[in-house]
């Protein structure tokens, strides 16, 4: 098992950087926005567009207990 987390290591470190560039607007963005002439819904649809985007970026955390690494879920 240890190979098979030492590969999934090396992937996640290669394809899971972030772009700090895109998260930085998506940031400002959520920011920025607010609901003018838009719905409750369509408001809380285009923030939680926002969220899942940013959500995108944020890497899981690696707990390490007793020797064994364990990734934590989302929720």
């Amino acid at each position: 098992m240890e190979k098979t987390l030492d590969v999934w290591n090396d992937l996640k470190a290669r394809f899971s950087q972030g772009d700090l560039s895109r998260i930085s607007d998506i940031q400002m963005e959520a920011s920025s926005i607010n609901q003018g002439d838009l719905s409750v819904s369509d408001y809380f649809t285009k923030l939680r567009v926002i969220w899942d985007e940013l959500d995108n970026f944020r890497l899981d955390h690696v707990c390490t207990c007793n020797g064994s690494s364990v990734i934590a879920q989302r929720k």
